[in-house]
Formats: structure tokens, C-alpha cells, sequence
């Protein structure tokens, strides 16, 4: 699994899974969303719903990477 390889390599990078484009929100993206939250709390991460276009969470993003 690729996050054992980074966490193995570079054991001090955060990880941290993001979801774009969530300004376009479908029935599909929902079900792929949901399934990004329960790998990211499988696997202990975080996890943020961001759209670029919006702007929505992108600053969270960065402030959380950063902290």
C-alpha cells in the first residue's frame, strides 16, 4: 500500500487525503467521498472535501498541512 511506502521512507511527512471538486457534487462523487473518509480513518488521516473553484476548505487544507 502506498501509504506504508511513504510513512516507511519519509516517516515524519503528513499525509493527507483530499476530495475535489466537491462544488459538483453528484450521486457517484457522494459514494467516492464517503469511501476517501473511511480510507482516511482506516489508515488514520485526514481527510478534507475541497473545491478550488469555491474555495471551499482549501485554506483548512493548507493550515492543517502546515500545523
Amino acid at each position: 500500500m502506498w501509504v506504508n511506502e511513504v510513512k516507511m521512507y519519509l516517516p515524519d511527512i503528513p499525509i493527507i487525503i483530499a476530495a475535489n471538486k466537491v462544488d459538483k457534487i453528484t450521486e457517484r462523487n457522494e459514494s467516492i467521498i464517503k469511501e476517501a473518509n473511511k480510507y482516511a480513518k482506516k489508515l488514520n488521516l485526514t481527510h478534507f472535501e475541497v473545491s478550488a473553484r469555491s474555495g471551499k476548505n482549501v485554506k483548512e487544507l493548507f493550515y492543517d498541512l502546515a500545523s
